[in-house]
């Protein structure tokens, strides 16, 4: 329920994200989109000319179908990766002891492989990375077709018309069209969590030394949200492209590689501020 909540409140804000991601050439972007000064002119009017359910609020269901699928397939991986390391781990440490025959049988308990050692950092890490990678690949279908209808302002959301819009993409691009610029995705997963796990304990100290007393639930949340603007910050381009080829109708995708992508924006669209 938090979090339909949360995604609930923050939705249009998405929806004005990926309007003004794919803006600026129709050839690379959706058809309908609008040109948006800022995101409170963005916000106004989405509302003014497409409503609030059909336009700032457009395609919600999906996202509310789509994201408890994807946590919950993202903490299984997690768990079952985890399991796995720490068997293997378990399993190396006990051939470290194995006995000379000279001296008899030694059980775990003896040689002190009884308990189970803790993941690492980096281990934890990877396992997140793997995880989150399974359950964004899993559902890039539904992201796909999701961008499309936030992005194009002429097309109304239904199930069916999302049904006939994946039939479409099967049909004229194969399997690989519905998971067109999912390798940005998987890009920005490893420094996303990288960088979140990184600046989080230094944004906590940070915190504790600016309010000083402050309780350690809301220490916590001040230092996640800065470790979340900076991690999102640090790794937006990927999620431009993302936008950019997802929302693309075309049979050939937009940019034929991101190193020239990347080109591309900086030369024409003002660099960062694109």
């Amino acid at each position: 329920i938090c979090g339909a909540t949360a995604q609930l409140v923050a939705y249009p804000l998405h929806i004005v994200r990926r309007r003004m991601q794919v803006q600026k050439f129709e050839e690379v972007g959706a058809s309908g989109s609008l040109s948006y000064a800022s995101t409170r002119r963005a916000l106004k009017d989405i509302c003014h000319r497409e409503g609030i359910a059909k336009g700032l609020y457009k395609s919600l269901t999906l996202s509310w179908l789509k994201g408890p699928f994807t946590v919950g397939l993202a903490f299984v991986s997690n768990d079952i990766l985890k399991s796995f390391l720490t068997k293997h781990n378990l399993r190396d440490e006990g051939d470290m002891f194995a006995p000379l025959p000279s001296q008899g049988v030694i059980s775990a308990c003896e040689a002190g492989v009884g308990e189970k050692r803790q993941l690492q950092a980096i281990e934890r890490l990877v396992c997140g990375g793997v995880a989150g990678s399974v359950a964004k690949s899993v559902i890039a279908p539904g992201d796909r077709i999701k961008i499309l209808y936030q992005t194009d302002r002429e097309k109304h959301f239904t199930w069916r018309g999302a049904y006939c819009t994946a039939k479409g993409i099967l049909g004229e691009q194969g399997p690989r069209g519905l998971w067109r610029g999912h390798s940005a995705t998987l890009l920005r997963v490893a420094p996303y969590s990288a960088t979140s796990f990184a600046v989080f304990d230094p944004y906590k100290g940070a915190v504790r030394d600016f309010f000083p007393g402050l309780n350690e639930v809301y220490v916590r949340f001040l230092a996640g949200a800065g470790a979340g603007m900076t991690a999102t910050s640090l790794t937006y381009p990927f999620d431009l492209f993302r936008a950019r080829m997802a929302a693309h109708r075309g049979a050939e995708s937009p940019y034929d590689g991101y190193l020239r992508a990347t080109v591309h924006i900086v030369r024409n669209e003002g660099g960062p501020r694109a």
